[in-house]
């Protein structure tokens, strides 16, 4: 069962939703984080904030037994200024459920949510549902947690 997405959230709960077991008396923050005690589950919509010094809310909304990605969707290649109106030809994934993506949902480069969008897709990408059709959506990933959608915008503002 997921995690809360608000409110208090404990260690315990986090060491539950990662293992499925009960509670260890021992359960150490870092190893919560750092996958130790499970991997932490990349398909999961919301991913902990694994930077030092380490926030338990950074789990709010985590699910360890999240299936795998939802949706396949087109991206432009330039990663240079305005990307509207350019031709979305790269095949790309989101773990969200709409067509696209939306903020917070995690995209990826291959269809098994391995590999999260990182540094290189630094700055507005186009994206489109129909692939060699110009972006009239864009957005922005996250630097610090790669692949985290952090701005979606219109190109028709």
């Amino acid at each position: 069962m997921p995690l809360p997405s608000s409110g208090p959230i404990g260690l315990g709960a986090i060491y539950q939703e990662l293992t499925g077991s009960a509670v260890e008396s021992d359960a150490l923050v870092s190893k919560c984080f750092n996958g130790e005690y499970a991997p932490i589950n990349p398909n999961s919509q919301r991913q902990p904030d694994a930077s030092t010094p380490y926030s338990l809310g950074s789990f709010h909304g985590y699910d360890q037994n999240a299936s795998g990605l939802t949706s396949f969707w087109y991206v432009d290649n330039s990663g240079i200024g305005s990307p509207c109106g350019l031709e979305c030809e790269t095949e790309a994934w989101h773990n969200g459920a709409g067509a696209l993506p939306i903020v917070n949902d995690i995209v990826y480069t291959d269809s098994a949510g391995t590999f999260p969008m990182g540094p290189s897709f630094n700055g507005p990408r186009g994206m489109s549902e129909t692939q060699s059709q110009p972006a009239y959506f864009y957005f922005i990933v996250e630097g610090k947690n790669p692949g985290r959608v952090l701005v979606i915008g219109s190109c028709e503002e």
